[in-house]
């Protein structure tokens, strides 16, 4: 130890401690030349007592009758006398100690109160031998720490961790493991290896022994992680019978903080990609898909461990409502839908993959075809229709249902089907049987007994008198409204928008009108030429322009006060 360092080490006992006696014990006398020196100024007021000179009950008068406010450093060399022969045994005991090794200048630094901590301090040397490691062990350290709390700060260091706990420390473990978004389970981290040279090695297997019950001839970090996944997907399945991956299975005990660490893991959104990356590892490196493939629903619905779990949720959700068309409960089948579209593959980091959205989206078309086939139970047998104003009415009223889950289901199947998934295979051609026969045949009008039917049968009387000029936006107390006029607007699409509107804003009360009209064609500009408070222009890009009328209403379909 530096001069400088034990000058360092003393003001930290009597000026920031504010200790009045320090005994100081050099058995090989190596500081006898700083003693003989002096302290420096700004402990001017301490004074040396060397035992060398003064000794037995001289002293100890001294520094309890004669000068009991005085702070003095008591310096000795050689061996500690015996306790029987100690005429300062009981001063000694009541005040602080010194010592001038670097395992104490350690202590010191870290403000470590636990004497007995010298020796450790000393075999983890070579982690306190750099200063960068002992700055950053510093924040961590707490001045009750014993043996095995500083190694666990070390290995947090070393691992880089923000926080020093036993899953923490794994989790960053694996996560500096990844490499351009894959786990190589072959080699082993760089970390255990730099945990070898500090001599913490054998604390961390100690501390994965104590906290998973993980033991192995030759520990690693891919023997871990096998039965850490491995169990937790025992347990998610109910110990469903998987013999290929039974072998990685953990003790009882070491199985339920496998199942915490690992869902801390998942939702970790900082350490989610590195789970990610070790899951897939495993998954390919076990063949979990096999296992998975022979699994019913009831025990796969609760499986979070590997991506492989949703395609297969996916599929067997398909199969369940295939063979329950005739008696199917939407409500379960949107709740199962919904529980897996909230777990972590589908709604945590890395959900916007184009491979995940269609999950999600294949998740989407079920239930969508679950509300169409429930639809079609429940309007079977009355689709049938005397006028078109009674078909009109009827779909306006609940039949245009039956196109928006037509609708949503081809949309969210897309995904899945560009990916070349079969996932929906089967189901895609139900829908289309389902809505031709459940809704498009049916609701045909009928003719009077006795007659053919007439074409005009298949119109209404007359266009709707309501012309697009007309119509008024209602009254909003915020004086404004938006409106929306296409000709291109299905109207089950715009109950959808009006729908979303009220569920998301819950103010104003948005509204849908269908109009039908007979308009004479006009080349190029539209509709937009049949409505005289507009003014058109056509120019060779065929543009045109709108100005804004004067107080009069604008025409609309359907309008939304602000």
């Amino acid at each position: 130890m530096k001069a400088e360092q034990v000058e360092k080490a003393l003001r930290q006992k009597f000026l920031t401690e504010n200790e009045r006696l320090v005994f100081w014990h050099d058995p090989n006398g190596e500081f006898v030349d700083f003693i003989d020196a002096g302290l420096v100024e700004d402990l001017a007021d301490v004074r040396i007592l060397d035992l060398r000179v003064a000794r037995g009950l001289s002293t100890k008068l001294r520094l309890e009758r004669e000068d009991p406010v005085g702070k003095y450093l008591v310096y000795s060399q050689g061996e500690t006398p015996p306790a029987e022969e100690d005429w300062l045994l009981d001063i000694r005991l009541y005040s602080a100690q010194f010592f001038a090794d670097v395992a104490s200048l350690w202590l010191e630094e870290l403000e470590l109160r636990t004497l007995s901590l010298r020796e450790h301090l000393k075999a983890r040397s070579v982690f306190l031998g750099n200063q960068d490691r002992r700055r950053k062990l510093a924040r961590f350290v707490s001045e009750t720490d014993n043996a095995a709390a500083l190694d666990l700060k070390m290995m947090a260091v070393l691992v880089d961790s923000p926080v020093a706990s036993p899953f923490d420390v794994l989790r960053a473990l694996c996560l500096g493991h990844v490499r351009d978004g894959s786990f190589d389970l072959d080699e082993q981290p760089q970390v255990i290896t730099t945990l070898e040279k500090m001599t913490l090695s054998e604390p961390f297997w100690n501390l994965m022994n104590r906290e998973f019950d993980y033991a192995a001839d030759e520990p690693s970090i891919a023997g871990l992680l096998r039965k850490l996944f491995i169990s937790e997907l025992f347990h998610q399945t109910n110990d469903a019978n998987m013999d290929s991956l039974a072998h990685h299975l953990l003790s009882p005990a070491g199985r339920q903080n496998a199942i915490v660490f690992l869902t801390q893991w998942r939702d970790s959104s900082g350490a989610a990609g590195s789970y990610d990356a070790a899951a897939a590892a495993i998954a390919q490196e076990q063949k979990v898909v096999e296992p998975l493939s022979r699994l019913d629903l009831e025990t796969l619905k609760d499986v979070y461990t590997f991506w492989e779990a949703e395609k297969r949720v996916v599929s067997s959700l398909k199969e369940r409502l295939l063979a329950d068309s005739q008696l199917v409960d939407v409500e379960s089948i949107s709740a199962l839908a919904s529980m897996r579209k909230a777990g972590h593959w589908l709604s945590g980091p890395g959900s916007d993959t184009p491979d995940r959205r269609a999950i999600s989206d294949a998740y989407d078309a079920i239930v969508a075809a679950a509300e169409l086939f429930s639809l079609r139970n429940t309007h079977r047998g009355a689709m049938s229709f005397q006028t078109p104003e009674e078909l009109l009415a009827a779909y306006m009223k609940e039949l245009h249902r039956f196109d928006r889950r037509y609708r949503r289901f081809c949309t969210q199947s897309k995904p899945a089907a560009r990916l070349g998934w079969d996932l929906l295979k089967g189901l895609s051609d139900e829908v289309e049987r389902v809505y031709d026969e459940g809704f498009l045949q049916p609701r045909r009008p009928k003719p009077p007994p006795g007659r053919r039917r007439p074409a005009a049968m298949w119109l209404l009387p007359k266009p709707c008198k309501r012309r697009f000029c007309d119509i008024s936006p209602r009254q909003s107390e915020r004086k404004r409204a938006f409106v929306i006029i296409s000709d291109a607007f299905r109207y089950e699409a715009a109950t959808e928008l009006v729908d979303s509107l009220n569920a998301r804003y819950r103010i104003g009360s948005p509204s849908c009108l269908p109009c039908w009209a007979s308009c004479r064609p006009t080349p190029l500009l539209g509709w937009q030429a049949s409505c005289p408070r507009i003014r058109s222009a056509t120019t060779r890009r065929q543009s045109w322009s709108m100005e804004r009328p004067s107080p009069a209403p604008i025409p609309t379909a359907s309008t939304s006060p602000a």
